[in-house]
Order: structure tokens, then C-alpha cells, then sequence
């Protein structure tokens, strides 16, 4: 993959999760997913998940809001 079909991939999953992003989270993914470096999962955890200790990010968002959201961070993490 070219880094321009890399860019444009990010571009497009950005684009097409923002929404869904804002419903869950109430911020705006743009803050957490650059076209580049792709979705930012420390920010995301250390801004928003903010798992208890011991707890992993994805049980701390499973926790806070459902499988749809958990299934989203996944999405955007490319997992």
C-alpha cells in the first residue's frame, strides 16, 4: 500500500465513523485519528477511556458504553 492509499484509507474510515464516534464519546474523532498516523489509542485511553487500574481499554470502554462502542475503537484501531 502506497502511503497515499494509506492516507485516503484513514481518510475514509475518519469520515465514515465520525458520527458514531460523537455518539458514543461526545468529542469529535478528528481530535483522536489523523490521515497519517491513524487512530491515536493513548490519547483516546488517557482522554476518554481512562480504564481503572488493571483494566484494559477495551474492558474500560465495553464498560462505560456497550459493545457497539467497543466494536468502533476496534474499527478504527484496525483490529
Amino acid at each position: 500500500m502506497t502511503l497515499a492509499e494509506h492516507c485516503a484509507k484513514n481518510a475514509k474510515l475518519r469520515r465514515d465513523s465520525r458520527e458514531a464516534f460523537m455518539g458514543f464519546f461526545q468529542r469529535p474523532l478528528e481530535k483522536y485519528m489523523d490521515n497519517l498516523t491513524g487512530f491515536d489509542v493513548v490519547k483516546f485511553d488517557e482522554e476518554i477511556a481512562k480504564p481503572n487500574e488493571g483494566e484494559s481499554t477495551a474492558a474500560a470502554v465495553e464498560r462505560q458504553w456497550g459493545d457497539e462502542a467497543l466494536a468502533l475503537c476496534r474499527t478504527l484501531i484496525g483490529v
